[in-house]
């Protein structure tokens, strides 16, 4: 099953297709091609370019190069989720200083409408 990009076209004007290298130097890196680059035309598209970033580490091309197509795909999702987490912790640490903050003001506004209340029964009080 080939998955095309639509948003990014070739030089033919057709929707680049996404493929996944599994040579050593770059397991499980996605990479973008013409869609009739590997049929035989008579105007063949050379275009070609890296769809993920490169690694930048030996550990990725040593131990996930001998997985099987499975267990790559089972790494993959594994490295997503870690990411993912490792957001949304980022996003609950915010969300907590915030919360800090809006407990601070309420706090004080708390403290300032209960003086006013005292200051105006006082003021009542004396009349």
């Amino acid at each position: 099953m080939s998955i095309y990009l639509h948003d990014r076209t070739c030089e033919c004007d057709l929707p680049v297709m996404v493929l996944t290298s599994w040579r050593h130097t770059n397991p499980a890196r996605r990479f973008l091609v013409c869609p009739n680059r590997y049929k035989p035309v008579r105007k063949k598209c050379e275009f070609w370019d890296w769809y993920d970033p490169e690694m930048d580490s030996d550990w990725y091309s040593s131990d996930v190069h001998p997985l099987n197509p499975q267990q790559r795909t089972n790494l993959g999702q594994e490295g997503n989720r870690e990411w993912m987490i490792g957001q949304l912790e980022a996003e609950l640490g915010e969300n907590k200083m915030e919360l800090q903050k809006t407990l601070s003001k309420l706090t004080f506004w708390k403290s300032t409408f209960f003086a006013f209340a005292v200051c105006m029964c006082l003021i009542l009080a004396v009349k």
